[in-house]
């Protein structure tokens, strides 16, 4: 869908119109030729090979950045360079991604796991790689910010792409719950942080919160480049999750959507619902929360399917 409107350049299309509807080059007085080298480079510093993590997905999720910020009313609360970085780390979070995981560059000692000690491997690496872009002159989009602003900048990105790793899930989902319960305060910087590190991380799971024709378009092509990582583990002689292992069946397939939506997807977007009710109650929740449970619906019942395929007698 994306390559069809945006053509090979989805990410510098999606990135590009981010930031100029948001109105960040006239707030923060960027330079457009210096925003449009960036988003090139960033562009072609994303492995087209990768059937997922690719210029697409960092497109779609820099998209879904923008509507959570600017359809939600969240943008009340924040500054234009906290908008500016939360839209800057939505576009370098997977920056070069190689197509498997963190555990996998630990299993095979790649030198990258040495090199962060196998601590958020892909996350810090991509961070690594987009600072040495915006050192070069011609890609230097934060030129024109004082020094404070550019070390709030590069905090933010910091904070915002570590994020993603889905392996700090439930201590930043525990961050977020409480700093709900005891109050979210505007004028705190973290708080605001926070949410913008909730926003991307929504952004980057959100397959399984759009409807259901999108959802496993999307769904289908993260779980070949799964099968391509538990290829390569079979090759290499490493133990391969069930989740990653294209010869596990259809049961194993739908387990893993299943488990992904109930350990993840929704408890993360219920806190970010119950969040934008009390502070943006004009904006409804519902579409999304109803693709979520139809998607969930949709897992379960062929989970139970193929359940019933291998235990005929079973009465789930």
């Amino acid at each position: 869908e994306y390559m069809g409107k945006a053509g090979q350049y989805p990410l510098f299309i999606v990135g590009w119109c981010a930031i100029k509807s948001l109105g960040l080059i006239e707030a923060l007085n960027l330079n457009s030729r210096s925003v449009r080298n960036f988003l090139l480079a960033a562009q072609t510093n994303h492995k087209a090979s990768n059937i997922y993590h690719n210029s697409t997905h960092v497109a779609d999720v820099t998209r879904t950045t923008y509507y959570l910020i600017s359809s939600t009313g969240l943008r009340k609360f924040l500054k234009p360079i906290e908008i500016f970085a939360a839209i800057l780390a939505a576009i370098v979070h997977d920056l070069d991604h190689p197509g498997v995981d963190n555990s996998f560059l630990i299993k095979s000692k790649h030198p990258k796991a040495s090199l962060y000690n196998e601590l958020s491997i892909n996350e810090n690496y991509s961070l690594c790689l987009a600072f040495q872009l915006l050192s070069q002159p011609s890609l230097n989009i934060l030129s024109s910010l004082s020094p404070k602003n550019i070390a709030y900048v590069r905090y933010c990105m910091i904070q915002i792409v570590l994020t993603t790793d889905n392996s700090k899930h439930h201590e930043k989902l525990g961050e977020f719950k409480a700093m709900q319960i005891n109050g979210f305060c505007p004028e705190n910087d973290e708080h605001r942080i926070l949410v913008l590190e909730t926003i991307v991380h929504c952004a980057d799971v959100c397959n399984q919160a759009k409807p259901h024709e999108s959802s496993l378009k999307w769904t289908n092509l993260v779980q070949n480049e799964f099968w391509e990582q538990g290829d390569k583990e079979r090759e290499l002689g490493f133990p391969i999750h069930r989740f990653f292992d294209r010869n596990s069946g259809d049961l194993a397939f739908a387990l893993c959507q299943l488990s992904f939506i109930e350990f993840l997807v929704q408890p993360l977007f219920s806190a970010f619902q119950l969040f934008l009710q009390d502070q943006c109650p004009d904006f409804d929740c519902q579409p999304i929360e109803k693709c979520i449970d139809s998607n969930k619906k949709y897992w379960m019942d062929l989970v139970v399917f193929h359940q019933k395929i291998l235990v005929p007698n079973s009465k789930k």
